[in-house]
């Protein structure tokens, strides 16, 4: 086995992230979408959309793009992912983290139900967030030299307004349509839109 079951990989790269804040990303997203001369911003959105993922963590919509080869990973369609939470890996995962595209319900936001009443504020956590985001990820099952690595886009979602989207796209995708990045660097205007 080259990396076996519950190994980590790449941590030391996940925690440096290229980090959109709610400000710049609506900034960025208001001017592309206002001003016809802001075409060059079409490449930020691009990268910012197409390989980051949205986080609320600081009270509005940012987007985090891991810096290292990561973010190039594919969605893994029908549960084909072999990279994500290890919670997975050891039997214990979250109800949001055992979903496919197929097995979500576009309906139902999995995460306004994961219990987080009785977690207490932590300011180390609190100035060290990508981190605590990354740290659980790993190879949920041996994977061998050469076999292409997949994780969930499932988990990328957590606004819960975005969430019948992300679980239509994704079937979409997993049927043979284009998927965002394509449109977004082909130029589809109706990728642009969504990017928005």
């Amino acid at each position: 086995v080259d990396i076996p079951k519950g190994a980590y990989i790449m941590s030391e790269t996940c925690v440096q992230s290229v980090e959109f804040r709610p400000f710049t990303a609506d900034l960025v997203q208001e001017t592309f979408g206002t001003f016809p001369d802001a075409n060059e911003l079409h490449a930020i959105i691009s990268y910012m959309d197409g390989y980051g993922y949205e986080n609320n963590v600081l009270g509005m919509g940012g987007y985090y793009v891991d810096s290292g080869i990561l973010t190039f990973m594919n969605h893994g369609c029908n549960g084909s992912n072999n990279y994500g939470p290890l919670e997975i890996a050891y039997g214990h995962p979250r109800e949001s983290d055992s979903l496919t595209e197929v097995t979500a319900d576009p309906n139902y936001f999995p995460y306004d139900n994961e219990n987080m009443d009785d977690v207490l504020y932590d300011p180390v956590l609190d100035r060290h967030y990508e981190f605590e985001w990354s740290s659980t990820d790993g190879a949920l099952k041996d994977i061998k030299k050469g076999e292409e690595m997949f994780c969930s886009y499932l988990l990328f979602t957590s606004i819960e307004v975005e969430w019948a989207d992300t679980v239509s796209e994704l079937r979409e995708q997993c049927q043979g349509a284009a998927g965002l990045v394509v449109m977004l660097d082909t130029g589809d205007s109706n990728g642009i839109k969504k990017a928005q």
